[in-house]
């Protein structure tokens, strides 16, 4: 039964992550050999992937689940990488046992009790790389697997620019207590994830988690269009979307987080 669902993980893996990047790159112009090669690189990854996580049956048969794995292999892919090559040998290194239940399966995510940013659970509750949790499920935790599930290549690009910032306006505002927390508390999809979930359980609010998420598609929307105003050399462009992210920025420095309300 194991090695049969492995082999489906295999196929099924191999299939969407090499069909979906091999066409990407045609699309966009790359040789065949170039597009082939990357493709089977990718695809024999993801086929990997596909092959544990169906073997520990991470992704039940339903909607969400099904819908996770197809974004995990194609668009997200890269996050799915980073958690499968770093995130899981993390948490095992750090002793994690690995949990599976009706919430990981549900979401398709892998989850291990212990974080390996803090082994022993006084600073850090959990932290989420691509599918895989480290310190255990909750609503909040799930919510970074579906933004980058969501947002694909461009999350990881944009949470790291949304600490900087933020970072930036505290200390223009002179609100420098505690910087790097607070700046923290104020990247657009922690925002999203602590306004939508709980980090104590599996309680949605969606009035908060669809609130956050248009907060998230206003912040990444002003990220894409500095840089499309670059590609088309339309310096107007850039300015708008430049401008309109420091406005963000300042008024995000100003206001309370949505943990603590500090």
């Amino acid at each position: 039964m194991v090695f049969g669902r492995a082999a489906l993980g295999l196929l099924i893996g191999f299939a969407l992550a090499f069909a979906f990047h091999f066409g990407v790159l045609k699309g966009f112009g790359a040789s065949t050999g170039f597009a082939l090669t990357f493709g089977l690189i990718v695809g024999l990854i993801g086929g990997a992937y596909a092959a544990i996580a169906f073997s520990f049956t991470i992704y039940e048969v339903g909607a969400l689940s099904i819908v996770g794995l197809i974004s995990d292999l194609t668009w997200s892919m890269l996050n799915t990488i980073a958690g499968f090559a770093v995130w899981i040998p993390a948490c095992l290194i750090v002793g994690g046992t690995f949990q599976n239940d009706d919430n990981t399966r549900r979401s398709g995510t892998f989850a291990y009790d212990k974080n390996p940013r803090d082994p022993n659970g006084s600073t850090y509750g959990a932290t989420t790389i691509g599918t895989v949790i480290g310190g255990g499920w909750s609503s909040h935790e799930e919510t970074h697997v579906w933004q980058a599930r969501i947002f694909g290549p461009a999350y990881m690009v944009v949470y790291i620019l949304s600490l900087v910032m933020n970072i930036l306006f505290r200390l223009i505002t002179g609100k420098t207590s505690d910087l790097v927390t607070q700046a923290y508390y104020r990247i657009c999809f922690e925002d999203w994830a602590y306004l939508g979930g709980s980090t104590g359980g599996g309680s949605i609010r969606w009035g908060g988690w669809v609130g956050g998420l248009f907060l998230c598609l206003l912040y990444v929307s002003l990220a894409v269009l500095i840089t499309a105003g670059a590609a088309i050399h339309s310096i107007v462009l850039s300015l708008i979307a430049t401008a309109g992210l420091l406005i963000y920025s300042l008024i995000r420095a100003l206001t309370p987080d949505a943990n603590s309300g500090a």
